[in-house]
């Protein structure tokens, strides 16, 4: 896909708009300045701002580092292949966002993961600090604008969540395995089905779900109503 550079008379308006809905994302961290990806950064560099993804773009961020945070626009893809993220990443309708690892590099997020009623969302072995919120996935999802780089990690790695996992309301299968939560783990009021395998709650594992989730080898430190 060619990267198309927009004049930046075009997009001023966007950009006033798009500031206003990323600045309470980073909470109480520095008001970085705000581009608009695509055209994708080098892959391996630093980008020194907040990213907002337009309606129907795709952006990609191949072993980069986002000093601040994500924003992904309805209708809009996100690919995440490895890096680092230091703010939050959060969309509301995207058609798809894939967090990814490689064989050999995780990615880390060190602020929380939200994601409302995103077509095909997508987070594989790595690291995120604070939350992930899964929220209204649609019961049939819209084929992806580009597709997924592969759901890798190194061997043995798992998906570690400093904070909850929250998954809710979702329409359509979903699972996580091998992940290991520093909060809670809530899977509750999905009516598509999912799996729960190998992972660890360092909270509560709370699961109310019809179907009922497919549940093995579970662990909660404190209250577990999930099966398996």
């Amino acid at each position: 896909m060619k990267a198309v550079f927009r004049a930046r008379t075009a997009i001023g308006a966007l950009l006033v708009g798009v500031a206003a809905l990323v600045t309470p994302l980073v909470g109480a961290t520095p008001a970085y300045a705000l581009v608009v990806c695509p055209p994708n950064p080098a892959p391996g560099t630093t980008v020194n701002s907040n990213i907002y993804v337009p309606p129907g773009q795709v952006c990609t961020l191949d072993h980069n580092t986002v000093v601040g945070s994500i924003t992904v626009a309805s209708g809009a893809e996100l690919i995440v292949v490895a890096g680092t993220i230091n703010g939050n990443v959060t969309s509301s309708g995207a058609n798809s966002v894939f967090i990814e690892s490689t064989r050999t590099d995780l990615f880390t997020i060190h602020g929380s993961v939200t994601l409302g009623g995103v077509g095909n969302p997508q987070e594989c072995a790595g690291r995120i600090d604070g939350s992930l919120n899964i929220s209204n996935i649609p019961a049939v999802p819209p084929p992806p604008l580009a597709p997924s780089p592969g759901c890798f990690g190194p061997a043995g790695s798992r998906l570690t969540i400093g904070g909850d996992l929250n998954v809710s309301s979702n329409h359509s299968f979903y699972s996580f395995t091998f992940t290991t939560t520093g909060g809670s783990l809530r899977v509750i009021g999905n009516t598509g089905g999912g799996l729960l395998i190998n992972d660890v709650a360092g909270g509560d594992m709370i699961c109310s779900n019809s179907p009922p989730w497919v549940g093995g080898t579970l662990s909660a430190a404190g209250r577990n109503t999930c099966p398996g």
